[in-house]
């Protein structure tokens, strides 16, 4: 779950939930919404914590890897790999929306 991970991220930073919420632009009260899972992580946040806190988006959506980028690896492979994982979600979560949507307007 992303929220879990959310929360391993900030401690092996060693950042506050009020550092780390400042850093990835939203409010402390927000963060914990997104800790526990109320909240999905945006695009937005994946860039900010792959390029601000080095953190591999692949571990983040996945938990597969390591859990921060290695400057040794193929950045531009591995960044392809990323793109398409945030793009698949993203395709996942645009389907359940419109699917939402439909069943909403039947309700009517």
């Amino acid at each position: 779950m992303f929220g879990e991970r959310l929360e391993i991220v900030r401690k092996n930073k060693h950042l506050t939930q009020q550092e780390i919420s400042t850093i990835l632009g939203i409010t402390q009260s927000n963060y914990n919404k997104y800790h526990k899972g109320y909240y999905k992580i945006t695009l937005e946040m994946l860039r900010i914590l792959k390029e601000k806190l080095d953190v591999s988006v692949d571990w983040f959506l996945n938990g597969e890897g390591e859990m921060f980028l290695n400057n040794s690896q193929d950045t531009n492979y591995n960044s392809q790999l990323e793109l398409q994982k945030i793009i698949d979600t993203l395709k996942e979560e645009l389907k359940l929306k419109n699917e939402l949507l439909e069943l909403y307007r039947k309700q009517k």
